[in-house]
């Protein structure tokens, strides 16, 4: 799936994890062969408070660390990103670039990610914008 998505699109990881815990992961889950899926990888240090804050919501508290895409904004337009997350707050700052995913239960039946797959190849391929 990751192969396939590398052909079309700029793969970025972005992460709440630290560097050393995503590291083995990748290394002994993912990219077990040595085949590299991702263009860049963003950790828990690249985490920005969020831009959007509101009172009905836990955005307000000032712990609170978000997955702010301007980060990537250099030599990037925002109508070609997007942002998988299975925490919407973590894109509040920028919700038309974001898509909701599921929690992975680890479960053999979940077809969360296969899902996505399908919805990425044929919707978001052919678009022009894909906020």
């Amino acid at each position: 799936m990751l192969r396939e998505l590398k052909k079309h699109f700029e793969v970025i990881m972005f992460t709440s994890s630290s560097r050393i815990y995503c590291d083995g992961i990748m290394k002994n889950v993912i990219e077990t062969d040595g085949e590299t899926f991702f263009d860049h990888k963003l950790f828990k240090n690249h985490l920005f408070p969020p831009k959007v804050y509101s009172n009905y919501s836990r955005f307000h508290l000032d712990n609170t660390q978000i997955k702010n895409l301007d980060i990537l904004k250099e030599g990037r337009d925002m109508k070609s990103m997007v942002i998988i997350d299975n925490r919407s707050a973590n894109y509040c700052d920028h919700v038309l670039n974001g898509i909701p995913i599921s929690d992975y239960n680890g479960e053999p039946n979940d077809e969360g990610l296969l899902k996505m797959f399908d919805y990425i190849m044929a919707r978001l391929l052919p678009a022009d914008d894909l906020q």
